[in-house]
């Protein structure tokens, strides 16, 4: 894998979740959804890491800067995906777009991760997995988003969600700190 392909993979995240952002905030917003604004706020939080990990392959900024840009970027999704299951209140409303984006998401991102793992692992940057590892946080979210959305829907479960994005916190906290330390992948 070559940087090239790096780059393309990185320009790509950057497009995607700047439009999951404004479809999940603007879906969210008139379906007064607290979890579908917070999806949203989650891609944005996504983006810092994505432009970390397009520094790193520009080569404007060291392993360990990006490693650490990576590393807040995913203690900021863990804290702003429990404040979101802490906080959420009330009903919202059915959303088409929200589901839309949720279910897009489900197959974009895994494929996304897949290939900046292929890329990490053929640079052997730990910055660059772990950035590929927020890339499945992002499909997490997706899928809890989408099976609260769904169970919504189907049968007026709106507390499911909640409890599963709280469920994942820990482990995006675990990731954070592997990235902060530098310790997201196998190469040292």
């Amino acid at each position: 894998m070559s940087i090239e392909r790096g780059k393309q993979l990185q320009y790509l995240t950057l497009g995607y979740n700047a439009v999951e952002a404004v479809v999940a905030v603007g879906a969210g917003a008139v379906a007064s959804s607290v979890a579908l604004v917070s999806f949203g706020l989650d891609s944005v939080v996504e983006l810092m890491a994505s432009v970390a990990a397009l520094g790193l392959l520009l080569s404007r900024t060291s392993e360990r800067t990006a490693g650490r840009w990576v590393g807040v970027s995913l203690g900021l999704l863990a804290v702003g995906t429990a404040w979101q299951a802490l906080s959420k209140a009330g009903e919202a409303e059915r959303s088409e777009a929200g589901l839309a984006i949720a279910a897009l998401s489900v197959v974009v991102m895994p494929w996304l991760a897949r290939e900046k793992r292929k890329v990490a692992g053929s640079l052997g940057s730990c910055a660059l997995e772990s950035e590929a590892k927020q890339t499945d946080f992002c499909f997490y979210l997706s899928v809890i988003l989408l099976v609260g959305m769904g169970a919504q829907w189907l049968v007026g479960w709106g507390w499911v969600d909640r409890v599963a994005a709280l469920a994942m916190t820990p482990l995006m906290g675990w990731e954070a700190r592997k990235a902060w330390e530098g310790k997201g992948c196998g190469c040292h």
